[in-house]
């Protein structure tokens, strides 16, 4: 993690992660398998930080927004994917899945 002077007298924030998705998960859910999650809790922190009223995975899961922020976190990671040499029906294949794993109403 990264913290340095921004442009504008704020802070600029960067974190960089690396993490090994083996099987069974990576063929079913690709890099979105890790990324989706450090994508919420990267949300989570966002919102915290702006004083805003923290909203837990499930109560996330059930809004629109957070149904839309999934769906373009896994497309985002599927684009990773294919830009680092996925073959395009499996990152295809892998992003709906998250999608579907990362959105699915809480039981």
């Amino acid at each position: 993690m990264r913290l340095t002077p921004g442009p504008a007298g704020d802070t600029e924030f960067e974190l960089v992660h690396a993490a090994v998705v083996e099987d069974p998960l990576f063929p079913v859910y690709g890099p979105g398998a890790g990324g989706v999650g450090w994508d919420l809790y990267l949300l989570a922190l966002a919102r915290m930080l702006a004083g805003s009223k923290s909203i837990g995975h499930e109560e996330l899961q059930k809004s629109s927004e957070g149904r839309e922020f999934i769906r373009r976190s896994a497309a985002s990671w599927g684009e990773a994917h294919l830009v680092a040499g996925g073959e395009p029906g499996q990152v295809a294949a892998a992003v709906e899945a998250t999608t579907e794993f990362c959105s699915a109403d809480p039981a």
